[in-house]
């Protein structure tokens, strides 16, 4: 338990983002308009990533 913090469990990884963004606005860091517009940005920079990414096969 880092900093005396149970681990946490989400259903899906858009669940775990949602919170890591709204975290942002509550915390002081980021003013509302930001986080949502730096969400948009993430999700276009994971979409490009998905359609433009090449793994190499596997030695045999």
């Amino acid at each position: 338990m880092a900093y005396g913090l149970p681990s946490r469990s989400f259903k899906s990884f858009r669940a775990a983002a949602d919170e890591a963004v709204i975290s942002r606005f509550y915390g002081g860091i980021h003013y509302e308009s930001a986080i949502y517009e730096g969400e948009k940005q993430g999700q276009l920079v994971g979409e490009f990533i998905d359609k433009n990414i090449q793994f190499l096969k596997p030695r045999k």
